[in-house]
């Protein structure tokens, strides 16, 4: 989607009307959707918890809504290995037959 950026005005870390909520404590900015649509989205607020972290969140909304192209979210833990397992017991499972797998083949190249 075409967005653009706000901060709050006259420097203040959140918006006015966000004052009173936990927002107060971070730094605050908005995304405005740009539609010429009837029933457009919301605007989403954002409160990070440093300026820095929120100029680094700005720049990258700036950056990706200059991209024409779809973005495709994917669940995905940084970390993790691609699974086709849904629920935590199956992650379990496949994690656990992995380990047995990787112990019979460093075992396997001990008997050798």
């Amino acid at each position: 989607d075409k967005v653009k950026i706000e901060f709050p005005p006259g420097g203040r870390r959140v918006f006015r009307e966000h004052a009173q909520s936990d927002a107060r404590t971070g730094y605050e900015l908005a995304i405005l959707h740009a539609s010429n649509e009837e029933g457009a989205r919301p605007p989403a607020f954002i409160a990070a918890d440093s300026l820095a972290l929120r100029d680094k969140w700005a720049n990258a909304i700036k950056a990706r809504a200059d991209i024409d192209a779809p973005t495709n979210l994917r669940a995905q833990l940084f970390g993790q290995e691609d699974t086709f397992a849904t629920t935590p017991a199956e992650i379990l499972k496949e994690k656990e037959s992995k380990k047995k797998e990787k112990q019979e083949r460093e075992s396997g190249k001990r008997d050798r």
